[in-house]
């Protein structure tokens, strides 16, 4: 926590990049492999204490072509591994509210 400037920017990384990286991946995916993914994790994750890496095996088995695959690893690379992630128009955080309603 002492690593960030303030209190809001760490509320803003810790409570909102998760759902807004799930959010990018679901456009990279589609909704039917995304929505496939996500339960195919489910079934294979349940009862069982996973690891950070089971939920990228997922996504890169989550299906679609090559083009699609390397969209997903550098979605990974770039929320995940990386320090901010992509950036995030207006749009995007609309369509995420949205979804919370």
């Amino acid at each position: 926590m002492l690593g960030f400037d303030d209190g809001l920017t760490y509320s803003a990384i810790v409570y909102g990049k998760g759902g807004l990286f799930l959010h990018q991946l679901r456009k990279t995916l589609g909704d039917e492999q995304f929505l496939g993914m996500l339960q195919s994790y489910y079934t294979q994750s349940k009862y069982r204490v996973v690891q950070p890496n089971d939920f990228y095996t997922a996504m890169m088995n989550a299906g679609g072509d090559a083009a699609q695959k390397e969209a997903v690893a550098k979605l990974y690379d770039d929320w995940v591994l990386g320090a901010t992630g992509e950036p995030i128009s207006l749009d995007d955080l609309r369509g995420l509210l949205d979804l919370l309603e």
